[in-house]
């Protein structure tokens, strides 16, 4: 959502399309401009050692529910600008952090922690 809306504010700003877009084999391309403003300029903007997997790098980075419903049709050609522009976050099956798997299957490993943890709370609450 956030890199889509740095392709939209542009849009604004500038008053037409396809702004941060570059050549890819002859047509403008907005996808990779916007996966590199999301990962390696994010990572450079927070000061932190991700957005590429590089060595020195945390290992911090998603996998992509080619399934998806979002992402029918997709093709090689097709896909980031499908991913950047258009996909919701459903679409986000795995996610590691410095290495370690976070969500897989997209579950988080600690929901059942935090859910029954906000349950307590409510409880309190309402008391």
């Amino acid at each position: 959502e956030e890199i889509r809306g740095v392709e939209y504010h542009t849009r604004l700003v500038n008053l037409r399309r396809v702004v941060l877009a570059g050549d890819a084999g002859g047509r403008l391309d907005v996808a990779p401009s916007l996966l590199e403003i999301g990962s390696a300029n994010g990572a450079a903007a927070l000061g932190v050692r991700t957005g590429a997997l590089e060595v020195d790098h945390f290992a911090d980075f998603v996998a992509i529910d080619l399934n998806h419903i979002a992402l029918a049709g997709w093709t090689p050609d097709t896909l980031a600008a499908l991913i950047t522009l258009s996909a919701p976050a459903s679409m986000v099956s795995d996610v590691w952090v410095h290495g370690e798997r976070r969500v897989e299957a997209g579950r988080h490993a600690d929901s059942q922690a935090a859910r029954r943890a906000f349950e307590a709370t409510c409880k309190r609450i309402l008391q």
